[in-house]
């Protein structure tokens, strides 16, 4: 991959100049440390990931070719294919007669239609639609709950491994920051 990235990426050449080469080092040396230590191909496609955002954060990503055996061992290892029980249509009704602007929403980042519904103090955020094979409808894709007096949000990515943050960001009416995701 890194290879792969330095020979083809159109931006490669631009970090480097402004990171400078003796990052970019140091970056590849404890990447590769951490990447030796992985366990399971989740926790290698995260690391590969990670190694990416050196260059940016995002309109990139990286995503194993799985079969449908490969899925379901996932399943076990992450324990994340949790579901929300929500009626699709009936959510859609609902965020479209809502007036105030907050978490609860329909919201989309590059490959998913992701909806928000509060329960009780908390939020759930499910798949609506998804261009990942790996998320259905109805999967948990993230939550935000009430941590004592703050709230703490949870966004599972691509391989469905777990990044926690602190509480998300609402930006304006029409964007959500939870950690680096947008």
């Amino acid at each position: 991959m890194k290879k792969t990235f330095e020979e083809n990426d159109a931006g490669f050449q631009y970090i480097i100049d402004k990171k400078g080469q003796a990052a970019y080092n140091i970056h590849n040396q404890l990447m590769i440390e951490k990447i030796k230590a992985a366990k399971t191909l989740t926790e290698c496609t995260g690391l590969m990931y990670e190694w990416l955002t050196f260059f940016r954060s995002g309109h990139i990503g990286i995503e194993r070719l799985t079969n449908e055996t490969d899925i379901s061992q996932m399943s076990n290892e992450t324990n994340v294919h949790e579901t929300w029980e929500v009626d699709i249509s009936e959510f859609e009704k609902y965020i479209s007669t809502k007036q105030e602007a907050d978490y609860e929403g329909i919201w989309e980042i590059t490959g998913y239609k992701i909806g928000i519904k509060k329960d009780g103090e908390n939020y759930i955020g499910f798949i609506i639609e998804s261009s990942i094979n790996t998320w259905k409808p109805c999967m948990v894709k993230m939550k935000i709950e009430q941590n004592d007096d703050k709230l703490k949000s949870t966004f599972y990515k691509r391989d469905h491994s777990p990044v926690e943050s602190g509480e998300p960001e609402l930006i304006g009416k029409n964007y959500l920051q939870i950690n680096q995701f947008f």
